[in-house]
């Protein structure tokens, strides 16, 4: 029997194909296989989104790439702190004409002061703005 399941019939002189016997194993597996191929088809099918959605759609159609961040803050609206984060944010919006976005979050609305430097620290949020007393019991002593 050769390597691809065909063999040589001596006496009819021509190729035949043997009867195909698979385990019961090998037709599960495959039968996962297939029905994960069509999973993930069918997933990445649904997660499109339709072309005409607001202003996302016009910047990529201009081929302007635009980016937006969040920026943390425990601070209360009207302490000079959020003022800064707000100044900070519009300036960003201004230098970079609207391509670049900051959304700021006052209030301790993405966590307090520990969580939004561990936040930042793992990178999920990658602005904070807060005074410096919070992070003293964060960073290491040398």
């Amino acid at each position: 029997m050769s390597r691809f399941g065909l063999f040589l019939c001596k006496k009819a002189g021509k190729y035949n194909k043997p009867r195909k016997s698979y385990s019961k194993y090998r037709l599960w597996r495959r039968a996962a296989a297939v029905m994960m191929i069509l999973s993930l088809t069918a997933g990445l099918a649904a997660c499109g989104g339709s072309a005409g959605e607001g202003s996302q759609a016009a910047a990529k159609a201009a081929g302007v790439q635009r980016y937006a961040w969040p920026l943390g803050s425990s601070s209360p609206e009207d302490t000079v702190t959020q003022i800064y984060a707000e100044k900070f944010a519009d300036e960003v919006d201004r230098l970079s004409d609207g391509k670049m976005k900051i959304s700021v979050y006052p209030n301790s609305v993405l966590g307090g002061d520990r969580e939004l430097l561990e936040s930042c620290k793992d990178g999920d949020i990658p602005f904070v703005v807060q005074n410096t007393a919070p992070q003293v019991t964060f960073t290491e002593f040398l």
